[in-house]
């Protein structure tokens, strides 16, 4: 596998993770636990990690100083961190479940 095949895997994970977050933060506005207020404080949220999410992966690719692994950094960064919110938004909706249930 080339180190090109290798980013092109990275970002292609990446876009996977970030699916998977967004069904999470859907399912979590659907599930009629929520309230407008929290729908937009949620939503408000989400841009903010998105933000920070982009910035992590800059960092991370600022290490290899624009060099052939640069994009692999970046995606495995991106990656990472939306896996990681996404098991954040399921465990908050779980929770929310239990409580009412």
């Amino acid at each position: 596998m080339t180190q090109i095949d290798m980013n092109e895997e990275a970002a292609r994970r990446a876009e996977v993770a970030r699916k998977q977050m967004l069904r999470a933060h859907i399912a979590l506005q659907e599930s009629g636990l929520v309230t407008p207020l929290e729908i937009k404080m949620l939503d408000a949220a989400q841009e903010r990690f998105q933000e920070y999410t982009e910035a992590q992966g800059d960092f991370a690719r600022a290490g290899f100083h624009r060099g052939s692994m640069a994009p692999l950094a970046y995606w495995r960064q991106i990656e990472s961190a939306r896996v990681n919110r996404a098991g954040e938004l399921r465990q908050i909706l779980e929770k929310m479940l239990e409580e009412r249930g």
